[in-house]
């Protein structure tokens, strides 16, 4: 046996513990191979087009007028196009609204009480009961209980159970006192609740008439390129179907004649072979079926071209059904996310919108209510902005900033390295690895297949394989996180 294949699939049974992008595969029985005369390369791999191009949740924050900073984080996750990615940007607002209203919720006087006294237990102040102190309470609130009650039906035991306690009980029986006596309500009566003062007007969160012209702008200019794309649309289907019948009838009406044609070709061919069988006939028979044969031709030329041309109507018809649902879609989600937009400026400061023509983030900052805003370096490379330096976050105090460059939805993950622990080291960069392969990352389908030709081969590292583990990482050396999906890794061993 000079080569063969092993198949490692990260979803074996055996190890439950093992990820997409991190697995070990025991095989069924070891394998026995020399090091110096055997190596191994990838020839295949298959994986869900899943990782999350955002590893970390990435930060920003938004400083007020009295320079109070308040940090919001984008999730981490797999944003894959434009609108998905800013309407996670401006969900983050409501994701720390949801969270600081469970955090703020005020507590109950019981609750009160019992975080204060934790508060005591924790600072020394007050020590813990023990379980023999626990007991004795115990023993005494069931004796005060018994006293009560005797008092209250008459019983004459009420004098012994009183007077033979194990332990002296301090406090005296209850006495039913009449309602007159009750404390007044007004010694605890609460404070009377002040009226609410009149909100200031000038520090409501409106916004103000710039920005609210530029969103009318965008909603006019995204209606106008709406109602163009859906008129060309309807338009070109028109002119394509109209084409289509009149090119139809043109080939009706031709495939008519030719059929008539060939009739009389062939009625006058059977006539005259009758009548006549000398040469010359002869001649003028083969010159009629000459005739008769380009007129089939014809006839089949022009059906194909019909055929074709039916085929191609059908397929314009689907892609214009697709344009326009695809285009409802985006309209949708366009109209929702600039509404949220819209609130999101007016109450914490800042939105985030997507312009298709410009194919670029924009940032609106209100400055009536925010001295600016700061981006991480990793968020403000993802949005498409120019750093000045890869340390220091990115600082945002215009009305509008529109990015220098488009969304990097790879995020920097141009390509992901596949490692094996069963190959020799080789050189990569300045240092030595067991990598396996170098592949370039994909967005065309949700299940990448890539199939190596030529595959590159390395020395194995030991004469018995029992175990194989494959390891997926980014450039940097971080493992890649697949929230779902299964790896499959083929491995070819060859003879040297």
């Amino acid at each position: 046996m000079a080569e063969f294949f092993i198949t490692l699939p990260s979803n074996v049974p055996d190890h439950p513990e093992n990820l997409s992008s991190s697995f070990l595969v025991r095989l069924p029985e070891p394998i026995r191979l020399k090091p110096e005369k055997w190596k191994c390369g990838l020839a295949e791999i298959i994986y869900t087009n899943s990782f999350e191009n955002v590893l970390d949740p990435l930060k920003f924050t938004a400083i007020d007028k009295s320079g109070r900073r308040i940090d919001y984080y984008l999730p981490s996750g797999n944003y894959r196009d434009s609108l998905t990615f800013v309407d996670a940007l401006s969900m983050v607002t409501s994701n720390r609204r949801k969270r600081n209203a469970t955090e703020n919720k005020p507590l109950t006087k019981n609750e009160e009480e019992q975080k204060a006294i934790e508060d005591e237990v924790k600072a020394g102040k007050i020590r813990p009961a023990t379980a023999e102190e626990i007991a004795a309470k115990w023993e005494q609130i069931q004796r005060r209980k018994a006293t009560a009650t005797a008092l209250v039906v008459g019983s004459a035991i009420a004098t012994d159970v009183a007077n033979t306690p194990p332990k002296p009980i301090v406090s005296q029986p209850p006495v039913a006192q009449p309602p007159a006596a009750q404390p007044s309500a007004t010694t605890v009566q609460p404070p009377a609740a002040q009226p609410p003062k009149p909100a200031d007007p000038a520090k409501n969160n409106t916004i103000d008439a710039k920005y609210a012209q530029v969103l009318e702008n965008l909603f006019n200019k995204f209606a106008k390129q709406f109602d163009s794309a859906s008129s060309k649309i309807i338009t070109n289907a028109k002119q394509n179907t109209d084409a289509w019948i009149e090119e139809n009838k043109k080939l009706q009406t031709l495939l008519q004649d030719s059929i008539r044609t060939a009739k009389e070709n062939a009625s006058t061919i059977e006539k005259e072979d009758k009548k006549n069988s000398d040469k010359n006939n002869g001649s003028q028979n083969a010159v009629m079926l000459e005739g008769f044969k380009k007129q089939s031709d014809i006839l089949v030329e022009e059906n194909q071209k019909l055929q074709a041309l039916f085929k191609e109507t059908i397929a314009i018809q689907k892609a214009n059904a697709a344009d326009s649902k695809r285009i409802a879609n985006q309209a949708n989600v366009r109209g929702f996310s600039l509404a949220r937009a819209q609130e999101q400026y007016s109450k914490f400061g800042f939105s985030f919108d997507f312009d298709p023509l410009l194919q670029r983030i924009i940032i609106y900052v209100n400055r009536n209510i925010l001295n600016g805003l700061e981006l991480s370096p990793e968020l403000a490379y993802l949005c498409g902005y120019s750093l000045k330096s890869d340390h220091e976050p990115f600082t945002l105090d215009e009305y509008k900033t529109i990015a220098t460059y488009p969304i990097d939805f790879n995020n920097n993950l141009s390509a992901i390295y596949v490692y094996a622990d069963c190959i020799q080291p080789s050189i990569v960069g300045n240092c030595k690895s067991q990598l396996l392969r170098i592949i370039p990352t994909s967005d065309q389908a949700s299940t990448i297949s890539t199939v190596f030709n030529p595959i590159q081969h390395f020395s194995i590292n030991k004469e018995i394989i029992d175990t194989i583990k494959i390891r997926i990482l980014d450039p940097f050396g971080k493992a890649i996180k697949f929230p779902f999906g299964t790896t499959i890794c083929t491995l070819h061993f060859i003879k040297s």
